[in-house]
């Protein structure tokens, strides 16, 4: 049993460096064209939306909200 999780840590090692080696490094910047033309106008659109303090707990609660309410 010892020689097998000995065989398991080698095996583990060896991805982990593996990938390490592959991913590692300086992350560059890529650009991705935007599937619309951006204009002054929705660059800078913004709305606000107060909720009451009641509400606003629940919000931050609810198991539901797979984002973030910082939007």
């Amino acid at each position: 049993m010892s020689n097998n999780i000995l065989n398991l840590y080698r095996e583990y090692e060896e991805s982990r460096k593996y990938w390490e080696n592959k991913l590692g490094g300086e992350i560059s910047e890529i650009k991705i064209p935007p599937d619309f033309a951006r204009t002054y106008r929705n660059k800078r659109e913004s709305c606000e939306i107060a909720f009451d303090e009641g509400l606003s707990g629940k919000l931050m609660l609810s198991p539901k909200i797979k984002s973030s309410c910082y939007i």
